[in-house]
């Protein structure tokens, strides 16, 4: 997912993305585990989001497994870069 974004040039890194993730049944147990700053660190991204339902993912790349049915959206992320640890950080 990641890969296409950095091969179309949209990231460089995968810490200049976000994902958004559309909650289903199978998830719960992530869901309930983690908040999404700890979802970010865990996929290397500088943002991460629960949506409810796939009309709610707004980024611009939109997948879903064939296999799993899951549905996530992945895009650049706004804001500045920090220094120290290169995530982006939005304003």
């Amino acid at each position: 997912m990641l890969e296409g974004l950095r091969a179309a040039k949209v990231i460089g890194t995968s810490l200049e993305a976000e994902i958004q993730v559309v909650k289903n049944i199978k998830l719960n147990k992530i869901i309930d585990a983690f908040t999404p700053d700890e979802l970010a660190d865990i996929v290397i991204v500088s943002g991460f989001e629960w949506v409810d339902k796939p009309e709610n993912l707004n980024l611009k790349n939109i997948y879903k497994d064939s296999e799993t049915g899951f549905e996530m959206a992945t895009g650049f992320t706004r804001g500045e870069k920090c220094p120290r640890c290169l995530s982006v950080m939005s304003k």
